[in-house]
């Protein structure tokens, strides 16, 4: 995950650890000179940071997604949000002991509202990542309208059972949402209220 701070472009922000399978993760780095130097900006044992977002107009707001290890239960899973440039984090969505934070999305003329992918990434000894991939665990769709402090499980008509990730059209005023999952491309209107499959009829 890599995220630039768009108020102040010096100020970048970058996730380590893979999404492939990898137990290695180093937290979130942080540099203040364009990538330049970096220094540690914390969440080292949370497994893969998958998704960056800083606010557009603080650089010191931020919010990670985290996946958690693969092979290890509980830990730092979830969606985290620092107000001081990483000195401090706070957990404002759990994911569980099994499940992990994989995408986040917001539009960018609205950041108050965000919408974070959930799903579970646990794998047991032995269980293949395309063997999780054919078989998924439970997934969940959350919905933010306070910047990420408090946060709601969408339950929308229409939303399918595997959730993927999603994007925020901007100038929608954050109703336009759109979501991937392997079935295709759903879109939601309404800020998640209902969904609709969009290429349910393919040409």
């Amino acid at each position: 995950a890599l995220a630039v701070a768009q108020s102040r472009p010096s100020i970048i922000y970058a996730g380590s650890g893979s999404i492939f399978g990898s137990q290695y993760s180093s937290g979130i780095w942080k540099s203040t000179d364009a990538g330049a130097h970096w220094q540690s900006a914390g969440l080292n044992n949370a497994g893969a940071v998958t998704w960056l977002l800083v606010d557009p107009h603080d650089p010191d707001l931020l919010l990670a997604a985290t996946r958690g290890m693969d092979h290890r239960q509980g830990g730092a899973r979830g969606v985290f949000r620092s107000t001081d440039g990483g000195h401090t984090w706070r957990l404002v969505l759990a994911a569980g002991p099994k499940s992990g934070a994989t995408n986040l999305a917001w539009a960018t003329d609205n950041p108050r509202v965000i919408f974070a992918t959930v799903m579970q990434t646990y794998r047991a000894p032995g269980v293949s990542a395309y063997s999780q991939f054919k078989h998924p665990g439970p997934s969940n769709l959350y919905k933010s309208t306070d910047e990420g402090l408090t946060w709601k499980k969408i339950e929308g008509r229409g939303l399918p059972k595997v959730v993927g990730p999603t994007a925020v059209a901007d100038g929608t005023h954050s109703q336009r949402v759109y979501l991937l999952n392997r079935r295709g491309l759903y879109r939601s209107d309404d800020g998640g209220a209902t969904w609709r499959r969009t290429n349910a009829e393919r040409k």
